[in-house]
């Protein structure tokens, strides 16, 4: 029987699928057959079986094989012939994982002031005209149950954010069927509807879920699967959010690279660098060439075509990651046309084969780890070089380049205890309400530290930071930023703070998301807007052409330093 493709951007489309998980060889197994079923329907069972994968006492505990229940469930409504025919089945499917007892003592958590919750789930998808009022009931009982915070599927770490365990991975299925693209989805949006710190800042998550059930459907091979699941993973406008060491992916971006790197400046793609140490001079582009076209196709359009399968926290970062992987193709050659000096120029060129090093070489690489002007030092803490640091703490002003990922060796930076006083408190953290899952709490002392003395260095540090300032990198500015006599130069950066959480889904699928939320004291975003700036300080065109480091060299003009 042919299947009609079905068109994504139709909320309420009906789907044709019928699906029953069954153990063969003691491997579950989604065995999908036609019949008729609604969006809308897919959606309430989505819900209805995330609620109760982390409220129910006796899915929590682990005595059901959860993914096997979900293919059960979707089969038997999927009979349903009508709304009223659906609630009929849904009531009957809820009410068989057995009845709610309501403790009346009130968990302690339940008393927490408002200023102590950053975020909570409201539920209102409960009172859905398409659930029956009992069941209704029982739903709402099932969120009110008082329960240990001991989980099944899923426990806190020390850091705050979930940790997802007992999930089945089902690594085999590199094109996992429906049935499991279907569990996909349902497992991915629940975690994020439960577990992601930044929900508020991301697209309206009921409409995803609307609009990736038929997505998944009509996707047919593993190719497909992955550049569905790319594209709802950027809807959380996460630069986190990212396919993790996924070789099938990862080839289908291309495996070979031409080696140049790229930055917008003035809403122009330009060329700042190229890594390749076997190119001629003539063969070379230079610094300030504006790439125009790649194989007749303009790079603003494949920046569109590209835009929905970028996670990104906000636009400067999803430029980033756009022109980090433009210049990669399954092509031995590519014609690139640029334009130079006002003239368009047009040549064909060469890829090279990726090896192990090529992600590393497209990142920025500092030429200079360290400078010493007497009372003043640069250090770079994105270098890969060890910095001999035991003399810093003598200087007048220290300038600390945080453009990268901070380097393991340097996040004790100078030791900790010789750079604050006697307390620092830089952020406040949301944690995963373990009791309540849905629920975010303020973590006051999460970003603390006390050493016990007055710190030693009484200089002024300065900050650079760029839109390669992520994660840990700006956890660390806002330590910096909360001591004495700090400034912070440079551009916005990456707007994606926090521990990671890492989630396996079917397929040997690994993505992460950010798991705990992070804020200043004050209680003022970092997510997507990055940290504070003092003085911003963009790289121009003539820069790029003449090779300077236009942030550095600012603070060098302020110091009065001469180069």
């Amino acid at each position: 029987m042919k299947i009609k493709s079905i068109l994504c951007v139709f909320l309420f489309s009906i789907i044709t699928l019928s699906c029953k998980g069954v153990l063969i060889n003691n491997k579950l197994t989604s065995q999908v057959e036609v019949n008729s079923l609604n969006v809308k329907y897919l959606s309430v069972i989505c819900k209805t079986w995330g609620l109760m994968k982390y409220y129910h006492p006796n899915v929590i505990s682990g005595e059901y094989d959860w993914d096997k229940e979900l293919f059960n469930a979707i089969n038997k409504i999927s009979e349903s012939k009508s709304d009223c025919e659906f609630k009929a089945n849904l009531l009957s499917w809820i009410k068989s994982y057995g009845p709610i007892q309501i403790d009346e003592k009130v968990n302690r958590k339940d008393n927490l002031p408002a200023t102590k919750v950053k975020m909570t789930n409201d539920f209102d998808w409960i009172e859905s005209a398409l659930i029956p009022e009992e069941a209704r009931l029982i739903l709402k009982s099932i969120v009110s149950h008082q329960n240990d915070g001991i989980s099944f599927y899923v426990k806190k770490t020390v850091a705050g954010e979930a940790q997802f365990t007992n999930e089945n991975v089902y690594n085999d299925l590199t094109n996992p069927d429906l049935g499991f693209r279907l569990l996909t989805l349902f497992r991915y949006w629940n975690y994020i509807e439960y577990f992601y710190p930044y929900k508020y800042l991301a697209s309206d998550w009921n409409l995803v879920l609307e609009d990736f059930i038929p997505m998944m459907y009509k996707s047919y091979d593993e190719i497909e699967y992955r550049k569905i699941l790319w594209e709802l993973f950027s809807k959380i406008n996460d630069s986190h959010a990212n396919l993790i060491t996924d070789s099938i992916w990862s080839d289908f971006k291309g495996v070979n690279n031409l080696p140049i790197k790229l930055s917008r400046i003035n809403n122009k793609f330009i060329i700042v660098d190229s890594y390749s140490e076997n190119q001629m001079p003539d063969e070379c582009f230079l610094p300030g060439d504006e790439l125009i076209m790649i194989d007749g196709i303009a790079v603003d359009s494949l920046f569109h075509l590209s835009s929905d399968y970028i996670p990104s926290s906000n636009l400067k970062t999803k430029y980033r990651d756009f022109l980090l992987d433009l210049p990669r193709s399954n092509k031995k050659r590519l014609e690139i046309t640029f334009i130079r000096d006002g003239i368009l120029h047009s040549k064909k060129c060469i890829l090279r084969k990726n090896n192990e090093s090529y992600f590393f070489d497209r990142l920025p690489v500092p030429k200079i780890s360290f400078m010493d002007f007497d009372s003043i030092a640069y250090v770079n803490l994105c270098a890969s070089q060890q910095v001999d640091l035991i003399n810093l703490i003598d200087k007048k002003i220290i300038i600390a380049d945080l453009r990268g990922s901070i380097s393991n060796d340097v996040e004790n930076f100078l030791e900790i205890s010789d750079l604050i006083p006697y307390y620092t408190k830089f952020a406040i953290s949301s944690e995963i309400d373990n009791y309540k899952p849905g629920r975010f709490i303020i973590n006051e002392n999460a970003a603390t530290l006390s050493t016990g003395k007055d710190r030693r260095f009484k200089g002024e540090l300065i900050l650079l930071v760029n839109e390669f300032t992520q994660s840990n990198s700006e956890f660390m500015a806002m330590l910096y930023q909360s001591l004495p006599n700090t400034l912070t130069v440079g551009s916005q950066t990456a707007g994606t703070d926090g521990n990671m959480t890492f989630v396996d889904l079917p397929g040997g699928i690994k993505t992460a998301f950010t798991g705990v939320g992070i804020y200043y004291p004050d209680g003022s975003e970092t997510q997507k807007v990055g940290i504070k700036i003092n003085k911003y300080v963009e790289q121009s065109l003539e820069d790029v052409i003449k090779g300077r480091d236009t942030q550095l060299e600012t603070v060098f003009q302020m110091l009065n330093i001469k180069m």
